[in-house]
């Protein structure tokens, strides 16, 4: 969908071509730092809350230790993901290659004062759900990994 924007018979490789022609390697990568900048934070407080969360469960049941499925089931791995992803996902709004506008704050405040605050979440609530779901799955298979590993 994306390569549709260079023309309805452009490929993959087509348009990274042009991309490489027109813009040389740094247009391969636009938008790489403000991704980083969303994935980062997300990442990084994953598998704390998650494990929190888990924990938390835990107590609550009992403080027994939990089955893989209780991990990734609706009480903990969909929170977890889905309240991260609530939190960084206005920061792919802000993503603009086009944009002059040097930093994160500046972008920001712009399309604030431009659009409103409904803009910088626009599309938010879409994706905490497809994350929610992907997170008791991902979860899921980790806990599946992790407890395999650790009752050898």
């Amino acid at each position: 969908m994306q390569t549709s924007s260079y023309g309805s018979a452009a490929t993959s490789l087509a348009t990274a071509k042009m991309v490489l022609k027109h813009d040389g390697i740094k247009g391969l990568y636009r938008g790489f730092g403000i991704t980083i900048m969303r994935e980062i934070p997300f990442t990084s407080l994953q598998f704390p809350l998650y494990e929190f969360l888990k924990y938390r469960l835990s107590l609550a049941m009992g403080a027994r230790r939990l089955h893989a499925s209780e991990g990734r089931d609706m009480r903990v791995g969909p929170p977890s993901t889905g309240s991260l992803s609530f939190l960084t996902g206005w920061l792919r709004n802000i993503k603009d290659p086009t944009s002059k506008m040097p930093s994160l704050l500046s972008r920001s405040r712009q399309i604030y004062i431009d659009e409103g605050m409904k803009a910088l979440f626009a599309g938010v609530v879409p994706r905490t759900l497809w994350i929610s779901a992907g997170g008791a799955v991902f979860l899921g298979a980790y806990e599946w990994v992790m407890g395999g590993l650790v009752d050898r």
